[in-house]
């Protein structure tokens, strides 16, 4: 069906190799938060211990883990986003290398996210094992509003709430409006909007800059979170 919009075969290659290559950059960072979920957990008992000698608050604790994980997060993320820029080829047609830094920017939203909402498992469950059981589930409920598998205009008019918890969503259309629609063609920005992403909120479809404001929303609700479920951990004894 999508193929049938494109002029030409090559075009529509074309567009479904990046469109595939912006998927797989957002959810190259979802494993890169995952693996924090060990870390996380075996210094939960630590934390609690020295925050009921009053060393420090959770909000701090919060602060310092999130930050202390960043720049290798941001040097992972940034490997899986340069390998997969480079499989759109030396000049791509659509997500040029201007637009690398806005792409990245995203993946690191994204990241963001994604740790903030596997942080508030890690605190809330009693193992590792048990967090990310519970955090993939979760996560595997809002990844399935992606925008590309399937795409927007294929959800059900009862379930299109969900693209209003997916940062994997958020992402995704930051990046397609971006690419196929403001910096695209013609015939791209048709099959966008046809595939559900317009640069039109009253359309239905998420753009920014709300997609932005719910990046923010999204991560200081979880933090939030995270940090009232941290007082509330009575020490080991």
């Amino acid at each position: 069906a999508l193929e049938k919009r494109i002029k030409s075969v090559s075009d529509f290659a074309e567009y479904q190799n990046q469109l595939t290559v912006m998927m797989n950059i957002t959810m190259n960072c979802v494993y890169v938060a995952l693996a924090n979920i060990p870390t996380f957990c075996s210094e939960k008992s630590v934390c609690v211990s020295e925050q009921s000698e009053g060393l420090y608050n959770s909000l701090a604790y919060l602060a310092a883990s999130t930050m202390s994980s960043l720049p290798v997060a941001a040097v992972a993320t940034l490997a899986g986003t340069l390998i997969q820029y480079v499989i759109c080829g030396p000049t791509p047609v659509y997500f040029t290398w201007k637009l690398f830094p806005e792409v990245y920017l995203n993946v690191v939203l994204l990241y963001l996210a994604t740790d903030s909402l596997f942080q508030y498992f890690a605190v809330t469950q009693k193992s590792a094992g048990a967090a990310q059981n519970i955090a993939l589930f979760f996560f595997g409920f809002v990844s399935m509003f992606n925008g590309v598998a399937p795409t927007p205009s294929a959800f059900p008019v009862w379930i299109r709430w969900g693209i209003w918890v997916s940062p994997t969503y958020y992402a995704m259309s930051n990046l397609v409006i971006r690419g196929f629609i403001q910096d695209g063609t013609k015939a791209s920005e048709k099959i966008t909007e046809d595939v559900g992403f317009r640069d039109d909120l009253a359309y239905g479809s998420i753009n920014p800059p709300m997609t932005y404001i719910l990046f923010v929303i999204y991560i200081a609700t979880l933090k939030a979170a995270t940090v009232y479920a941290m007082k509330n951990l009575k020490q080991a004894k």
